[in-house]
């Protein structure tokens, strides 16, 4: 694999692994919301206080406020520590990757490792919006039309329609 192809894999696998660690939060917060009993002026300011809030609360806060099994609450505890390793420590540990291949290589399998991780995690949370709407009296189909209108709404401000 040429230099250049190595360095792509590693700013994807970086990327990825930032991403995920990103999307677990934004299904937190989102788990959140829909746990609550609040008016839609209210839900926005509650999301809008979680968005502010660091991973590690949220992760605490759901397992205690909204009584998150065992295995997910050690999954996301997990998640939290790959994810603070990744945030803080991981340019001291890998921050020569440029001037060693076998580090660049050894940088990269790490993250390559870890994402999917995040990626699994935040699933299973999102999984838990859903059911907590279902269970509110929503139909799977009603759920799913309404994702994909807020997705093409944030595509249309956006402007990538």
């Amino acid at each position: 694999m040429s230099d250049e192809q190595e360095y792509t894999r590693f700013a994807i696998a970086l990327g990825m692994a930032s991403f995920q660690a990103q999307s677990l939060e934004h299904s937190l917060v989102s788990l959140f919301a829909a746990t609550s009993a609040l008016e839609p002026e209210a839900v926005r300011k509650l999301m809008d206080t979680r968005y502010n809030q660091t991973l590690g609360k949220l992760v605490r806060d759901a397992a205690k406020d909204l009584q998150l099994s065992t295995e997910l609450t050690m999954e996301l505890e997990d998640a939290l520590q790959k994810r603070n390793w990744v945030t803080h420590h991981f340019f001291r540990e890998y921050g020569a990757v440029a001037l060693s291949s076998s580090l660049l290589h050894e940088a990269t399998q790490r993250l390559e490792a870890i994402w999917p991780m995040f990626e699994k995690t935040a699933n299973n949370v999102h999984q838990l919006v859903i059911d907590q709407q279902v269970r509110s009296g929503r139909s799977t189909e009603q759920i799913q039309a309404g994702i994909e209108r807020a997705l093409k709404m944030y595509l249309s401000e956006k402007g990538h329609t």
